[in-house]
């Protein structure tokens, strides 16, 4: 069976939403999800975007790293992360303001995304080990390993 791989087209769009649906009605639920769970805004934005570029892979939106600052890395509502340069911002205030990686982390997030309405979430780490998370939606999932234990780590939602 020969098989094409080409760029996807408007006209893919109806099995995009399919293989969502199927995606998550094998999450290991005794009764599939009604098919409406797919039009959940947290849950169809995967679909709804497709095709467009994410923040994650634009350096200064969703990534970015300075020895002087910070790593960063985000996820949330791309566009946001892009007008704001989110990555590149939190470092900027670590390095030029003198600010906490998880001041920086915080005043970026939690005020200024939030400000434009945009959500999602960083982790980052300090050329020192110091490390800072800070998100304005309920599900972030992250964790950290410290050698000898870890203090308690902030989280503002």
């Amino acid at each position: 069976m020969d098989h094409e791989i080409r760029q996807l087209t408007h006209q893919d769009e109806p099995i995009l939403w399919e293989i969502l649906y199927y995606g998550l009605s094998s999450a290991g639920k005794d009764e599939p999800p009604s098919r409406d769970v797919v039009r959940r805004p947290e849950i169809s934005r995967y679909v709804e975007g497709w095709g467009r570029v994410g923040d994650s892979p634009l350096i200064g939106a969703g990534t970015y790293a300075d020895n002087k600052a910070a790593a960063v890395s985000c996820t949330g509502a791309g566009e946001y992360f892009i007008r704001l340069g989110v990555a590149h911002r939190i470092c900027a205030l670590v390095e030029y303001a003198g600010m906490s990686l998880q001041a920086a982390a915080d005043q970026v997030v939690q005020e200024e995304l939030t400000a434009l309405g945009g959500d999602g979430g960083i982790i980052a780490v300090a050329p020192d080990g110091q490390m800072a998370w800070s998100f304005n939606t309920e599900g972030m999932y992250r964790a950290r390993v410290c050698e000898g234990g870890c203090p308690p780590a902030h989280s503002p939602v």
